[in-house]
């Protein structure tokens, strides 16, 4: 009986009893979490904080801030571990300009004069794609490569050529799609050395080319390029019409065909002085090609 009594005695020294005074708890209050929002400025509107007219300029709204006595803004740009971050001790302004290269995420971090704080949510701002954002159009050219030139893609019955691209600025690979004649869906070559100026490869059917621009901000293509393959006859005039012949096709250098018909259809008169591209249909199904020079 003596030991319960001690053990009772012991428990009413350690434990405290709360009084029933009515009141609230002294615990600091934390404060409340602050909504963010956001419009995009203009290039000639005002701006308190970072200015840059390459970038995207935003203003960030700041909203519930009674009792917070400064915030944090914690600032994460698309493809980073960890944000940057700015001190705003003065929320009577109600807003925040900032410059935005990327995209970014936007988190406010409440404090009170405790150091105490709350985390709003998180807004996500996408960078304002704008012409000047976007990667230039790539203009592609060709020529024919000897026998011996390098290639990265190189068969000795092949046409071995150099695509050579300018107007790169802002770009940071290319993506070439190589549509071949008779073929629905392309093939794909990545370039991500664009500072080379140049890609070599070989086509063994004639061949579009379309480049594709990429950069952080989006993509753009390009004017195709129609590649034909290089004749292994010498430069002909068009005098005989080959009775053999199923089926005749005339193209311009740009790739469009200008005649499609049998060779008693055709008539030279029909075109204009300059450069074609014929390709004869045999009836066995062999294929001639040569180039025409009309003047």
């Amino acid at each position: 009986m003596k030991n319960l009594l001690a053990i009772l005695f012991v428990l009413m020294a350690v434990i405290p009893v709360k009084a029933d005074d009515g009141g609230e708890s002294e615990n600091p209050t934390l404060p409340p979490a602050v909504s963010l929002s956001y419009i995009y400025l203009d290039s000639d509107s005002e701006s308190g904080s970072d200015n840059s007219s390459d970038g995207t300029r935003v203003r960030l709204f700041f909203s519930d801030t009674e009792g917070v006595d400064y915030i944090v803004l914690e600032m994460l740009k698309a493809g980073s571990i960890l944000p940057n971050k700015a001190l705003i001790s003065d929320m009577s302004k109600g807003y925040f300009d900032t410059t935005i290269w990327h995209n970014t995420t936007f988190t406010a971090v409440a404090y009170n004069n405790a150091d105490e704080h709350t985390r709003g949510i998180p807004l996500f701002v996408p960078v304002k794609i704008t012409d000047e954002n976007l990667p230039p159009l790539i203009s592609l050219t060709y020529t024919y490569l000897d026998s011996d030139g390098d290639t990265d893609d190189n068969t000795s019955s092949d046409t071995k050529i150099r695509l050579s691209f300018s107007d790169t600025e802002r770009v940071d690979r290319i993506v070439i799609l190589c549509l071949r004649e008779g073929f629905r869906t392309p093939n794909k070559i990545q370039i991500t050395n664009v500072e080379k100026g140049y890609f070599d490869t070989a086509i063994n059917l004639n061949t579009t080319f379309t480049p594709i621009a990429y950069n952080d901000y989006g993509h753009t293509s390009g004017v195709p390029l129609f590649v034909p393959v290089k004749p292994t006859a010498d430069v002909v005039e068009v005098e005989e019409l080959d009775l053999e012949v199923a089926r005749m096709l005339i193209y311009n250098l740009d790739g469009s065909i200008v005649f499609d018909g049998t060779p008693a259809a055709f008539s030279i008169d029909n075109l204009s002085s300059g450069l074609y591209i014929k390709k004869e249909i045999l009836s066995d199904g062999g294929i001639n090609t040569a180039k025409i020079i009309v003047r």
